[in-house]
């Protein structure tokens, strides 16, 4: 459970990492880096939960 938890989170902030160095690159504005995090985060609280879902299963 924690090492699905773990892994999301990694790959979240690599995410992020790779948006924000796209985002310089093409000097897009801040609202469209706002809208990719707040997707991004929504994405990320649907793992969370199948995650929590799957760990009540193996129980």
């Amino acid at each position: 459970m924690e090492d699905a938890i773990q892994k999301t989170r990694k790959h979240v902030r690599k995410q992020k990492k790779l948006r924000r160095n796209l985002s310089q690159k093409n000097g897009q504005t801040n609202l469209a880096n706002s809208r990719l995090l707040k997707s991004l985060k929504k994405t990320t609280e649907i793992d969370l939960k199948k995650a929590e879902k799957k760990k009540k299963k193996e129980k």
